[in-house]
């Protein structure tokens, strides 16, 4: 693949029972050329990883399309998406070689073991194949789900927020390692981040309030604070507009991340409903929340994908494997 291209991509959470209608992205468009890393730049909650699960063909947009340079669609199965929790992108209770060895049954190929060496010493893992992932940093557990990525044939590699777990050096380091890869293997490799220093050295888009713009990411965010994507008034510190996160779920509790306080105080009393997808939490006075709900009982995954609608006080989650 030499080209991949996003034409006019339009998504809208909907929930038709409850004609709650939540706008993230707003007619993107643009390429991704082979044999480059490619970042998309943004602030918190201006759809960048719902942008990246389209791509990877996860998510299936409202409208638009994402095709090759034939203008043809593009099979899921060419592209490898890694999620911004490191863990999520590895059996974390097995061992390296048991990971690997996973990856390469489902792929239904024999185990080269030269050549998954020889990505391990690209990625400048030098790692026990016999220690479990989870006895591994955060950093080196990323590394590890990028290889196994990198084992699969795939023409795309996406990558969310790939480099949140490490320092500048290290971060850079790994941008450089990726940017060699690309160009050696002659791969379109897309990566999100918060961090234009990270970014300033390699082609780059700012994505903000669901669209993409000709700003440095400074700028960005200054626009989206002037168009009151945070801040109503100077006199009223309330929010508005929607919000991507991540919650976690320990022990059978949904943990909301602290700082969506800061947005609402109404974030602390929440009741909860369940729909087919996922749950919706809204703002009820008579429940105090603190920041944990608890789900049904068979309900195992460690993070959940939400969308935090401030105007009408109400977060959505959505599972991850419905």
């Amino acid at each position: 693949m030499k080209l991949l291209s996003i034409r006019d991509v339009i998504h809208i959470y909907r929930i038709p029972k409850r004609k709650i209608e939540i706008p993230v992205l707003n007619g993107v468009t643009t390429n991704f050329k082979a044999g480059q890393i490619h970042f998309i730049l943004g602030p918190s909650g201006s759809g960048k990883t719902t942008l990246l699960k389209i791509i990877a063909g996860i998510l299936k947009p409202t409208s638009g399309k994402v095709v090759d340079e034939r203008n043809n669609s593009i099979s899921s199965g060419n592209i490898a998406f890694l999620h911004q929790n490191p863990i999520l992108n590895t059996f974390p209770n097995l061992t390296v070689r048991d990971n690997i060895i996973i990856q390469m049954s489902a792929l239904r190929q024999d185990l080269d073991f030269e050549n998954i060496l020889f990505l391990f010493n690209t990625l400048e893992l030098n790692i026990n194949l016999e220690r479990k992932v989870s006895n591994y940093s955060m950093g080196q557990i990323q590394r590890i789900g990028i290889v196994l990525a990198l084992i699969r044939p795939v023409d795309v590699l996406v990558l969310d927020e790939p480099t949140s777990h490490l320092d500048m050096e290290n971060a850079m380091n790994l941008i450089s390692i990726l940017q060699n890869i690309a160009q050696k293997q002659n791969k379109i490799i897309i990566i999100s981040t918060h961090s234009q220093e990270l970014a300033s050295n390699y082609p780059f888009q700012v994505l903000v309030d669901g669209r993409l713009v000709n700003l440095t990411l400074e700028e960005a965010i200054e626009e989206y604070l002037v168009h009151k994507r945070y801040f109503q008034s100077t006199e009223n510190p309330n929010v508005s507009g929607q919000i991507e996160f991540t919650a976690s779920c320990i022990n059978g509790k949904l943990k909301l991340p602290p700082f969506l306080v800061a947005l609402g105080d109404w974030v602390r009393y929440l009741s909860i409903s369940f729909t087919n997808e996922g749950f919706i939490l809204e703002h009820d006075k008579a429940v105090e929340a603190k920041l944990e709900i608890p789900l049904p009982k068979d309900y195992d995954q460690k993070e959940i994908d939400c969308i935090m609608d401030l105007d009408k006080k109400l977060i959505i989650g959505r599972w991850k494997n419905p």
